[in-house]
């Protein structure tokens, strides 16, 4: 890795040359380690979410299609949900396969820097090309499950929310007639007997 020695040499060429002491090469030093803690924190945090997302989506999906085999009832486009369940479930196995190959990518720049190999900046640019690869399928098709899960319950949200109106439930046996009469009056009013006891005459 290069170092800041005072040249602007260091600096790209596409950067306008511009006078930096050495006085002030620990505080750029300092500036650069803040920057790649952030980057490091935004990392685990974006990894992190894209599985809580990931997760969270699948769950919705699978839900949605309980719901659709119990009540058999039509929803237009019924298939997006099927291809959103899929790369949902996409979306994690190659979040997973991704810390399994950086894991992998670890361990072999170790080696190579142990064995002071001589192309390990071009070795560990291979690498990183699988990874990102990686990363870029994810986030496609975590994209491509988002929307077409969302242009699914925009298109069905109607009929969803009549389909749960009319399915509230109705206990079994009972008397769905406008007006029903009371039962007394079916069978005649009938005179109740009384709960003390009459004492007899003497």
């Amino acid at each position: 890795m290069a170092v800041y020695n005072g040249d602007n040499n260091y600096y790209p060429k596409k950067i306008d040359n511009i006078n930096y002491t050495d006085e002030s090469f620990s505080d750029w030093e300092k500036y650069r380690n803040t920057i790649l803690q952030n980057l490091t924190k935004s990392q685990d945090d974006f990894e992190k979410y894209l599985n809580i997302f990931s997760s969270g989506g699948l769950f919705i999906c699978l839900t949605i299609l309980s719901k659709l085999i119990e009540k058999e009832v039509y929803y237009q486009l019924q298939f997006f949900i099927i291809f959103a369940s899929i790369l949902f479930l996409i979306s994690l196995l190659l979040n997973l396969f991704s810390h399994y190959i950086a894991i992998s990518n670890d361990e072999k720049n170790i080696i190579d820097i142990d064995n002071q190999c001589e192309v390990i900046s071009e070795n560990i640019d291979k690498r990183n090309k699988v990874i990102v690869f990686l990363n870029r399928g994810c986030v496609s098709s975590i994209t491509l499950a988002t929307l077409m899960l969302s242009i699914f319950l925009i298109l069905n949200i109607k009929t969803m929310s009549k389909k749960e109106y009319s399915n509230k439930d109705v206990p079994k046996g009972a008397n769905t007639n406008v007006n029903p009469r009371p039962l007394n009056d079916e069978k005649g009013r009938t005179t109740t007997k009384p709960s003390f006891q009459i004492k007899p005459k003497k």
